[in-house]
Formats: C-alpha cells, sequence, structure tokens
C-alpha cells in the first residue's frame, strides 16, 4: 500500500489531485471510511504535508489504535526535534510490544528520541538493542545509536558498530559523524576532526551549518593549549559531544 501511495504521489508531485485519485481507488474498493482517512494521512505525509497528517493521526486518535499512525506521528515529531512530545506518545506503548519487531527502523529512532526527551543512557539503550539483536543494522541505526553505546560503555558494542560505519556506511556522511563524536569524546582529536569534515558533505549541510566556515581554515593537529577555540553547544547529542571533547582537552 504505502509503495503505490509513494508512486501515485510521484507521478502527482505531491498535489491534492494524487491524494484524491488515491482515495477514489480505495472507495471503488469499498473501503471503511477509517481506512481512508489513514490513507489521506499517508498521501500527506509522503507528499511532504506532514504537519496535516500529524494533525490528523491526533484528531482521529489513530496513534493509539494503529502501530503505523504511532511511528509516523512519533517520526513527525521526531523530524520537527520535538522530542519531548514525541516521548509521550512512545511512553503509550511498552518497549516490548511485538509491534517493534515489524517496525525494527523505527526502534532506533525511538532510542533516541527518548535519549533527547532525558529518559537516560539505560532507558534509551532498550530501543536500540532490539534491532542490534535482530541484525537490523542501517545508517539512521549507526547514526544514532552508535555514540550512545559508547557514553554507556558497552565498548565490544561500539566496537561491532564501528566494523559496520567501515564497511557498509563508509560513505554516509551522518554515520561517519557519529565516528566523529566518539573519537572527540575518546580524546583522539586529529582524527576526530579529521571525521567530523563529513558534516559538510551532506547534502542539507548549509541548511544547519553556518556556511561562511565551509572554506575556513581547519586543525591541523597543532597544540591546543594557550589556543582560543570557537564551538556551538546545542540540544543535539552530537554537538554536544564535540564541544565537550574540546572543553576536556
Amino acid at each position: 500500500m504505502k509503495a503505490s501511495i509513494k508512486s501515485l504521489l510521484e507521478k502527482s508531485k505531491g498535489e491534492g489531485a494524487g491524494i484524491e485519485l488515491i482515495v477514489d481507488r480505495a472507495r471503488s474498493c469499498c473501503w471503511a471510511d477509517e481506512e481512508i482517512e489513514k490513507l489521506r494521512i499517508y498521501a500527506h505525509y509522503y507528499g511532504g504535508r506532514v504537519d496535516i497528517a500529524y494533525a490528523n493521526i491526533i484528531k482521529f486518535g489513530f496513534e493509539k489504535t494503529d502501530f503505523e499512525m504511532f511511528v509516523l506521528a512519533c517520526m513527525v515529531l521526531y523530524l520537527d526535534n520535538q522530542f519531548d512530545q514525541a516521548f509521550e506518545i512512545l511512553n503509550t506503548r511498552p518497549i516490548d510490544s511485538p509491534e517493534y519487531l515489524d517496525h525494527l527502523d523505527f526502534a532506533g529512532f525511538a532510542g533516541y528520541i527518548a535519549l533527547s526527551a532525558g529518559a537516560g543512557v539505560e532507558y534509551s539503550l532498550r530501543y536500540f538493542d532490539l534491532p542490534l539483536k535482530m541484525g537490523a543494522i542501517t545508517t539512521a541505526y549507526v547514526t544514532n545509536a552508535y555514540p550512545v553505546y559508547f557514553e554507556a560503555g558497552r565498548l565490544q558494542i561500539v566496537e561491532d558498530l564501528r566494523r559496520h560505519i567501515h564497511t557498509d556506511f563508509r560513505d554516509d556522511p551522518q554515520a561517519i559523524y557519529a565516528l566523529a563524536c566518539v573519537e572527540l569524546a575518546r580524546g583522539y582529536f586529529p582524527e576526530g576532526f579529521r571525521l567530523a569534515e563529513s558534516r559538510y558533505d551532506h547534502p542539507d549541510a548549509t541548511q544547519f551549518i553556518n556556511g561562511d566556515l565551509f572554506d575556513k581554515p581547519r586543525w591541523k593537529g597543532e597544540a591546543l593549549r594557550g589556543g582560543v577555540f570557537w564551538y556551538m553547544l546545542s540540544k543535539d547529542w552530537e554537538i554536544w559531544s564535540c564541544a565537550r571533547a574540546i572543553c576536556q582537552r
């Protein structure tokens, strides 16, 4: 169903006509009104109208009755950095819910939501552990989970995930940036800063990084003592890690 919706939205470029086409097809198959509303939500979500998708999920209470709607609601808030609100929804379902087995990719995001909402490292790892156990290692998973396992001191898992990154995700700037955060936290500054340069290769880099920084001189391993450093400290865990590493030096 999702694949059909994505295909139709791609053809219609996410315009309203595409949504109505999907709805008309569902009605012709005698779908229930509730399921048609869910189709509209999927269409809005995949068509880039995530605010409308989220509002309708909450309006109809689908996050309480449908696990996929629950996932979409959490993901909309995750993408908007509204982690406290996302965690409230996340907490409405137990971590050991069997439905997570069908949504292992989401469990990696759920762990990040929990951590960012202040639930603590060990609590967030309960979400991260499930994809790890099932071997569902994706780019998004290693990006979110790798620094957290390091923070928790689970070094064997850190080594295993590092191998995954170098083997399977070495061309992904977000995964490499996760490596950078851990190297900086370990005190391996030359390698950490070298890896952190990957952030500038991200397609959306200019939306999050001051463009003036792109052509500025980089640290080449000179002595840090007596120097002046400028760094950014934000709510994002990985940025905080980099800043902390510099301060500890």
